[in-house]
């Protein structure tokens, strides 16, 4: 019966520390901490969506055109960002179709800007979380004092989700579901050694 109990307790364990460790994959810090500490802050349009190659960072490597530029280079400058998804794994399927969705929508993007120009985003690792790209946006806007150059241009073509890809969720749906099976099983295993025992 010990034996039985320490194997669960670790299996348990395990699987705690699977779901702490995805999950930490991204460190959410407050928006307004990330804003004041990325290189450039960039209202955009994306025009084009590719995955990241081998050597380069980021799940995606999106071609956007700046439409306000409230940190970083002029607006109107083409350039490339680097994209993360914040949370568990992804497969490349489902990395290529997040990629295509990209594609036409505007973005608010804040990060590292890499010797070539390119920036490499932290945009989905804020908080409060959900806010729109629009709504991200406008909050910059507002903690820098700046307006927006003209209505057009914080119009969004499609209503895009903060969230690319949803991996964390997922991660905590397989890590509770995993969770749940082992308690059954452990009881089913319980059960079944008192029942042989009488």
């Amino acid at each position: 019966m010990r034996r039985l109990t320490f194997v669960l307790v670790a299996a348990l364990s395990s699987v705690a520390l699977f779901a702490s460790a995805a999950s930490g994959l991204c460190i959410v810090q407050r928006f307004e901490k990330v804003l004041a500490a990325s290189d450039a802050a960039w209202w955009v349009t994306v025009t084009d969506a590719a995955l990241s190659g081998e050597q380069e960072p980021g799940y995606w490597r999106l071609t956007v055109r700046v439409e306000h530029a409230l940190k970083g280079p002029p607006d109107g400058t083409s350039a490339t960002v680097y994209g993360y998804s914040c949370g568990g794994f992804m497969t490349e399927r489902a990395k290529s179709k997040t990629a295509e969705a990209f594609v036409g929508t505007k973005r608010f993007f804040m990060g590292d800007i890499r010797a070539d120009g390119s920036m490499v985003t932290y945009s989905e690792f804020v908080k409060p979380q959900g806010l729109t790209p629009s709504e991200q946006y406008q909050r910059a806007l507002d903690d820098l004092g700046l307006e927006a150059p003209s209505p057009s241009v914080q119009a969004e073509p499609r209503t895009e989700s903060t969230e690319n890809g949803g991996g964390t969720g997922l991660v905590w749906v397989v890590a509770v579901a995993a969770i749940v099976a082992l308690g059954a099983l452990g009881l089913f295993l319980i059960g079944r050694r008192r029942s042989k025992s009488t």
